[in-house]
C-alpha cells in the first residue's frame, strides 16, 4: 500500500512494518508525521508512505498509547514493535481480575478493580506503549 502526505511530485517516500505481535491486532496504528495523522496500519501490515521533505518527524499512537519519535528520511524502512510494559500490561490485566475474584465483598471488590485498572490505563497513556526504530537493509536495526 502507498499512501502519500504530499501534494507535490518530489516522491520521497518511507517504509514502514508493523510487528506488535498480538497486542493490538483487533485495531489500526495511526500513524503521525510531523505531527499530523497521515495514515494508519493494520497488524503485520506493511505501508509505504511518502514524505513532504528531505527529512521528517515520525510518531504512532493507537487508544491513545504513544510512541517515541524519531527523524526519518527518504528510503529509510522503519520497525513498529511493543514496548516490555506494552506487553507485561496485559498480564497485569489478568492478574487484576484474578485478584480481585478472591474479594468477598462486591462493593470492594468493584471498588479495588476499578482502582487498579485506573492505575493500569493511565499507565499505558502515559508511558510508551509503542517502539519505532529505523532498520537498516538486511533488516537489523540501526544503533
Amino acid at each position: 500500500m502507498r499512501i502519500s502526505t504530499d501534494k507535490g511530485d518530489n516522491n520521497m517516500s518511507i517504509t514502514i512494518k508493523r510487528d506488535t505481535g498480538f497486542t493490538g491486532m483487533g485495531s489500526k496504528v495511526q500513524i503521525k508525521i510531523n505531527g499530523e495523522k497521515v495514515a494508519s496500519i493494520k497488524y503485520n501490515e506493511q505501508v509505504d508512505i511518502e514524505i513532504p521533505e528531505i527529512e521528517a518527524r515520525l510518531k504512532v499512537t493507537q487508544s491513545g498509547m504513544k510512541s517515541n519519535e524519531i527523524k526519518v528520511k527518504d528510503g529509510d524502512i522503519i520497525k513498529i514493535t511493543t514496548t516490555s510494559f506494552n506487553r507485561i500490561s496485559m498480564i497485569l490485566m489478568s492478574i487484576v481480575i484474578i485478584v480481585t475474584n478472591f474479594i468477598p465483598n462486591l462493593t470492594y471488590k468493584l471498588i479495588t478493580f476499578t482502582f487498579l485498572i485506573i492505575l493500569l490505563v493511565i499507565g499505558l497513556l502515559s508511558i510508551e506503549g509503542f517502539h519505532i526504530q529505523v532498520m537498516t537493509q538486511n533488516d537489523n536495526y540501526k544503533e
